[in-house]
């Protein structure tokens, strides 16, 4: 920001001062499975309806509609979680990105509460 000003005498040349800003730079963005694996214990616990992640992973050919119905047959929201990303940890790193994704999109309040967890830490 560059701002012009002058002293208060009637001689005195006007003066330019430039003005730099710089904020501290923020980390670089954690990948999904960066991100998944630092937060896997939030998200055990925390993950609220799957049908739509569940749905994303499918129609992503990450699941198949047996793999789907696997997680949804689990007697209680923590095992569906926890099977949820045990199964995708083992389709890959493309996979555990379109989970990321998918999450960001179903449950934009959980993800920025655990980006802003990952920020204070």
């Amino acid at each position: 920001m560059k701002v012009y000003g002058s002293f208060h005498s009637p001689t005195s040349p006007p003066f330019l001062v430039d003005l730099q800003f710089h904020s501290a730079a923020a980390p670089p963005p954690l990948s999904g499975k960066a991100f998944l694996k630092e937060h896997c214990r939030q998200l055990q616990a925390r993950l609220g309806d799957l049908n739509g992640v569940l749905d994303d992973l499918q129609d992503s050919e990450v699941f198949t509609e047996e793999e789907k119905e696997l997680v949804q047959q689990c007697p209680t929201q923590q095992w569906r979680n926890e099977t949820l990303l045990r199964m995708v940890e083992k389709e890959g790193h493309q996979a555990l990105e379109i989970l990321f994704q998918s999450l960001h999109r179903r449950d934009p309040y959980l993800m920025s509460y655990l980006s802003q967890q990952s920020l204070q830490q």
